[in-house]
């Protein structure tokens, strides 16, 4: 058999030329096929997942009203028909299946990019039992996006060796567009990675930026997030008892430079001096930390500046989310100082952060704020956080979905509930 140089296979990030490779394709094609796919997902398991699988998952999801009996469902992938026979056997009536396709081949002569499907943004659930199984699991992922309605549940099997489930979650995170992981657990031993698409095209860009690869905060504490406190939609009884703060696993003793940085605090604090501002139960005393609340109301922050350790930081641009049906104070209504006019956030954050040896974040999830987020991720800023703690608020409804997809990328973060 002879190669020519048409002959090539284009993957998403990577492309092999079968001219050079030729005779050893050839005889090991099992071999080439697992050094090709292993640095994403591992050695192919050639068992095929059990109906079971599938079962659990649908009561999985179905507890937590991602999935419904109504749903438009559509599977894809080498197993799909399997798939189809299990979901119509379990009440689904309106499922598809795609099983065959020239993006599932691997040694195909060139890449159909997209799906035949009746219409983009269509189905309510999308399944894919074989992912290891394609040329490129960055477009079939892709594919997953594209036919889910805004709101709409993807979810995958992956290999159940290899690189881990936390590193395949997050290489999954990297290729969505409009959609932020979930879930990710194992069912029956098998892994299984669930997203949702956004309801909107303006959720927060927190999963698709690259972290620096020498980024020591989430080196350090990315094993310790299996052991912190579920995501909940509800103020759990046990709360703030259940949380698992990072101290409880570090050992600080040596720690000299403490800070922590509270942005957005005066939405949860008022001029009485209320002493409960700092974590309850926190295994360091707030005195060890050096503490920056940065906020634009000016008159409940400078009460608290009186305090030792504390000091305000007036960030004017935090207003814009808090402008709109309250009462602005004589205080607020002052010009900024001069030397706060064009004031740059995320220089200062750096440079107070970057000599800290233990730094703590807390902040909302308001517009201002997330896009804040966003830059911390964009710029690596985010390595110098240690511990971050997310206020969710009552219009906020992907922020669990902001919460998993951070703790997926290796950030330690809680959600905090305020009384």
């Amino acid at each position: 058999m002879e190669l020519t140089a048409k002959d090539r296979v284009f993957g998403d990030d990577v492309a092999v030329d079968l001219v050079h490779l030729g005779r050893f394709v050839i005889a090991k094609p099992k071999l080439f096929f697992d050094k090709l796919v292993e640095p994403f997902w591992g050695q192919i398991e050639t068992e095929k997942y059990p109906e079971v699988v599938i079962a659990d998952l649908v009561e999985e999801l179905m507890g937590l009203k991602l999935l419904h009996y109504d749903a438009k469902v559509l599977c894809i992938g080498p197993g799909s028909d399997s798939a189809v026979s299990a979901f119509k056997e379990m009440g689904f009536s309106d499922v598809h299946g795609v099983p065959k396709h020239p993006l599932f081949s691997f040694f195909s002569r060139k890449h159909v990019y997209e799906l035949e499907l009746s219409g983009e943004k269509s189905f309510d659930f999308v399944f894919c039992g074989d992912v290891d199984l394609v040329a490129s699991p960055a477009l079939l992922v892709l594919e997953m996006e594209r036919a889910l309605k805004p709101g709409g549940t993807g979810a995958l099997l992956v290999s159940t060796n290899g690189n881990g489930l936390v590193k395949s979650a997050t290489s999954v995170s990297f290729w969505l567009k409009q959609s932020e992981i979930v879930r990710v657990n194992y069912l029956d031993d098998f892994p299984v990675i669930v997203f949702k698409r956004n309801v909107t095209e303006t959720a927060p860009y927190i999963g698709k930026t690259q972290l620096p690869r020498d980024c020591q905060s989430i080196d350090t504490n990315r094993p310790y997030i299996e052991f912190m406190e579920p995501l909940l939609e509800q103020k759990p009884a046990d709360f703030p008892k259940s949380v698992a703060y990072l101290p409880k696993f570090l050992d600080l003793s040596l720690k000299k430079s403490l800070v922590y940085i509270d942005i957005g605090a005066a939405e949860h604090m008022d001029a009485n001096l209320t002493p409960n501002w700092f974590f309850p139960l926190y295994p360091l005393d707030s005195k060890a930390f050096n503490v920056y609340f940065v906020d634009h109301n000016t008159s409940v922050m400078l009460s608290y500046v009186k305090k030792p350790g504390i000091t305000f930081v007036y960030h004017p641009d935090l207003a814009e989310d808090n402008s709109k049906g309250k009462k602005i104070t004589p205080l607020e209504q002052l010009e900024p100082f001069p030397e706060d006019e064009g004031f740059d956030f995320l220089a200062w954050f750096e440079e107070t952060a970057k000599y800290a040896d233990f730094m703590v974040l807390k902040m909302n999830t308001s517009t201002v704020e997330m896009k804040f987020l966003t830059v911390l991720l964009e710029t690596g800023a985010i390595c110098y956080v240690d511990e971050l703690f997310l206020r969710c608020s009552n219009h906020k409804p992907d922020c669990i979905n902001i919460l998993q997809t951070l703790r997926t990328r290796g950030v330690f973060v809680h959600q905090w509930w305020e009384d």
